[in-house]
């Protein structure tokens, strides 16, 4: 969609189409250096869709195209180049044993799933004493015993940050980083505690839940992998786990293979017989989001205006409007009465 203000310039429109395109190829060609394969199940994908994990163990062929959008992968990228930032920070901070982007594998009921852990350390261990080795190392067994701390980062929206504020981690988040643990423990490591830090993107507020690494958690992975491997030998059948074509199911491989060929994305417009019913639809959505833009913008401004409205030494009136405080202790703000004659 060209901008109202490119419109008015084709100049700018032109510019603006090339850098939409450009943008567009900029994703794609980094999801083309990206050498995840997305049929495989990974120790990440562990706690997602079951249907799409049976799919995966299944073996079963990854479609050609889920579309040019899908292929952007613009979400995960962003995801991971935040990461990329963040992490070797983080690891520099935390100082020695600290090893970001470990690879880990899960041996279980006869497969074996690769993953990446965000970030593992020993200095956060409850036993671990002072160490002048560097950072970025994988953990080592000089320093086992004291225990491992596998970390996971999460990047959400404000809205789902408040959400796992409320509720805690999800159990695809926790089955994630469980399996890390469970991967380290196999390559020989002791793991203590597991950690997810989800971080909201827009404003880099942050939640961290810890948790004791033990015989439940390192049960729960064994028997999800277990559990996938059941659903393998029929995986049409395997439940979905998400609604239809939730956010995740664009993305997904199996897309077309589980929600047949209406579940493919495209970049088509919906085929509405009446025109007079599209441009009533577009109308009301543009008003709909103008609307919704005033409003945020509007209570920005009372927001603002009430941090001044505090400040009033007492009730009454200044100038042309009156203020008063409420029995519940808030402000109640009010247009004077005209002066007489005016």
């Amino acid at each position: 969609m060209i901008s109202t203000v490119a419109a008015a310039d084709p100049s700018c429109a032109a510019l603006e189409e090339r850098l939409r395109a450009a943008l567009g190829d900029a994703f794609r060609a980094e999801t083309a250096a990206d050498p995840h394969e997305p049929g495989g199940l990974s120790v990440s994908g562990l706690g997602g869709c079951t249907r799409r994990g049976a799919y995966a163990l299944a073996a079963i062929g990854t479609p050609s195209s889920n579309g040019a959008v899908v292929e952007e992968r613009r979400a995960a990228h962003l995801g991971t180049w935040i990461h990329s930032g963040l992490l070797p920070r983080l690891a520099q901070v935390l100082g020695g044993h600290t090893a970001v982007e470990h690879p880990v594998s899960v041996t279980s009921n006869g497969v074996t799933l690769a993953g990446r852990t965000d970030l593992a350390t020993y200095a956060l261990a409850p036993a671990n004493t002072s160490s002048d080795s560097p950072s970025g190392g994988a953990p080592d067994n000089v320093v086992a015993e004291v225990g491992v701390v596998v970390m996971d980062v999460k990047t959400v929206t404000v809205s789902a940050l408040s959400e796992r504020r409320l509720e805690g981690p999800t159990r695809a988040h926790r089955l994630q980083v469980w399996g890390y643990a469970v991967g380290l423990e196999q390559a020989g490591h002791q793991v203590s505690h597991t950690v997810i830090i989800y971080m909201s993107r827009e404003r880099g507020d942050l939640e961290v839940f810890v948790e004791e690494f033990g015989e439940a958690q390192r049960g729960a992975v064994h028997s999800r992998i277990a559990r996938l491997l059941q659903w393998a030998a029929c995986p049409d059948d395997a439940p979905r786990d998400t609604p239809a074509m939730a956010y995740d199911c664009p993305s997904c491989p199996f897309v077309s293979r589980c929600m047949g060929p209406d579940g493919v994305p495209t970049n088509e417009q919906p085929t509405v017989a009446d025109p007079a019913v599209v441009t009533s639809i577009e109308t009301a959505g543009l008003t709909y989001l103008r609307a919704s833009a005033a409003e945020k913008a509007a209570r920005n401004r009372k927001g603002l205006a009430k941090v001044e409205l505090s400040r009033a030494p007492a009730p009454g009136r200044y100038g042309a409007v009156s203020v008063r405080w409420t029995k519940a202790g808030g402000i109640r703000v009010q247009l004077a009465e005209k002066p007489s004659g005016a």
